[in-house]
Order: structure tokens, then sequence, then C-alpha cells
């Protein structure tokens, strides 16, 4: 196997710590320890935080509070973090499905949210409260400007 410790960038004394082979998984990478569990391995020590992170630069900066950081807190928590006044957005089959936007609104299947949660395509759920906190929903719901339907406790008891 291959180690390198210590000897990192002046600015940051001792901050490389590389193991290749490290422990029983042939072929993975430990960083900040020698026994990686899988091929890529990251910890920074007990109660430590541990992140990784992308910038681009002349897009978002290079300094600390620049770029996108994914990562475990000290306390375990893992996080996500979205450094630059962008969306967040994730993709499958090469779509988009999902999308945070900078402004803490979240949409489902659009590109574009309008409101804190949007979503195109059928919701289910199996409990629900209204804004006051209190099981079930009442109120009046108005689909495309053309229809309205008045909900009380779940139940359609109304529509024009």
């Amino acid at each position: 196997g291959v180690r390198i410790a210590g000897g990192g960038p002046s600015s940051r004394p001792g901050s490389v710590a590389l193991a290749y082979n490290g422990g029983s998984r042939l072929g993975s990478v430990a960083i900040g320890f020698d026994t990686p569990q899988v091929l890529l391995h990251q910890d920074q020590g007990v109660a430590t935080a541990t992140y990784h992170k992308f910038t681009a630069n002349t897009t978002t900066g290079g300094i600390a509070t620049d770029g996108f950081v994914i990562g475990i807190s000290a306390t375990g928590e893992a996080q996500i973090r979205q450094y630059e006044n962008m969306n967040i957005t994730i993709h499958t089959s090469n779509t988009e499905r999902l999308r945070l936007t900078n402004t803490g609104r979240l949409g489902i299947n659009m590109t574009n949210p309008t409101k804190t949660l949007d979503v195109t395509g059928e919701i289910m759920a199996t409990d629900y409260y209204s804004g006051d906190g209190t099981q079930g929903f009442t109120g009046t719901c108005n689909i495309a400007g053309l229809i309205s339907i008045t909900i009380k406790d779940g139940l359609i008891t109304g529509c024009t």
C-alpha cells in the first residue's frame, strides 16, 4: 500500500493524510485515517466536521463562504450547503425532478416553483394539518382559476 502523511500546504500544516489500500478494502482511499470502509472514505477525527467543497472559481469564488459543500457536522448531522445565491436541483434519468430555490421554495417536477411547495403531479397525504396546527383542513382551493372546491376536514363540501 501507499501512505502519504503530514506535510500539507504551508497555510494548513499537516493537512494531508492519505492512505491507499489502507485496511482491508483493496483499492480504497482513506483521507485523514488508515482504514477506509468504502472506495473513498474521509474522517477528520472524533467529533470533527468533514466536508467536501466544490467551487467554479470565477462563477462562485473560491473562499470559505463560496461554492457548494456536502458533508457531516461535528454532531453527525448530514449537511448540504449552497453558499451561493443559486438553486439546488436533483435530477433522475437526465430530467430535473426537484428544485430548491435560493428563496426557499421547493418545486417537485417543476423548474420554477411560485409557492413554498409547488408540485406538478399527484400528491398523497395520510395526515394533514391546517394553518393553525389543528388536524384537518378547511378552506377553498382554486384550480387554475376555473373551479373552486370547498374542503372541510378533508372532505369536499362544495364545488362551483
